[in-house]
């Protein structure tokens, strides 16, 4: 028998936790971070990407703390269920390859919302905002580069990969 308490649970869920990404874009909340000696780790926004997306997991329930760097937040996925998956489906966690910011290279994060768009803290405006799936930063020459998606990521509290 079908217990459609249960699915309507997780198709609510999805939407919930769409519905926070979307409002998040344009917030402040996740620009900065002081560490003990009052120096901001996010770089006023630019190297936000993993405490904006482990916030918002934490939110939801989906992951154990923020974290501030990618290579944390994936461990930490890992630990909470995140699967690793062939193609981007609405909701999942996509990670890109580096691009050049802050005088290093860096993976990013972002959120998967469907027709090609996504959405992560955009260096450039310090803020989560909405952008295409093919991710766009600069390399070591100051030269705009298409990073790739390198992995993608699904949470089954959120429903079944299909």
């Amino acid at each position: 028998m079908v217990n459609f308490e249960k699915i309507n649970s997780k198709i609510m869920k999805l939407e919930n936790f769409l519905l926070s990404f979307r409002n998040s874009i344009g917030s402040q909340i996740f620009r900065s971070y002081l560490d003990k000696n009052g120096n901001d780790v996010l770089k006023d926004g630019d190297l936000s990407c993993a405490y904006y997306i482990s916030s918002m997991l934490l939110l939801h329930g989906l992951i154990d703390k923020p974290h501030f760097t990618v290579q944390g937040t994936l461990k930490a996925m890992k630990e909470a269920g995140w699967q690793n998956i062939k193609t981007p489906k609405i909701g999942s966690i996509v990670v890109w390859g580096s691009v050049h910011q802050n005088g290093a290279d860096h993976k990013h994060l972002g959120l998967y919302i469907g027709e090609q768009q996504a959405i992560s803290n955009r260096s450039s405006l310090g803020m989560p905002g909405e952008h295409p799936l093919h991710y766009s930063g600069l390399d070591k020459d100051g030269m705009k580069k298409k990073a790739p998606v390198l992995e993608v990521y699904w949470h089954s509290a959120l429903g079944k990969v299909e």
